[in-house]
């Protein structure tokens, strides 16, 4: 890993508790907010080589985790088969999603 890749790192890992809390707010949901923050920070880490990236990192990550949020929420939940109605097969379920 080169010097740039540490400090990038490092600069992105300095982000995990905005980026966490700011999900948390969004979600409600601890395991969302996690899963979000993940999410966007391996995003992040993908686009490192972007110039400018390092100058305007928080904004960036900020705009990733609202859209990636935005996103989430859009994608359609399976419900748990103790929680269907009953009147909903399995093969109905998948085929809502």
């Amino acid at each position: 890993m080169s010097d740039q890749q540490r400090q990038f790192e490092q600069l992105l890992l300095s982000h995990v508790p905005l980026c966490f809390s700011v999900a948390l707010r969004l979600t409600n949901n601890r395991e969302h907010a996690r899963s979000v923050t993940r999410d966007v920070l391996t995003r992040a880490w993908e686009l490192s080589d972007q110039p400018d990236l390092h100058r305007s990192i928080k904004p960036r990550l900020l705009a990733m985790l609202r859209k990636r949020i935005e996103q989430r929420a859009q994608e359609p939940t399976a419900l748990p088969m103790a929680l269907a109605p009953a009147c909903v097969t399995p093969m109905q379920l998948a085929a809502k999603r």
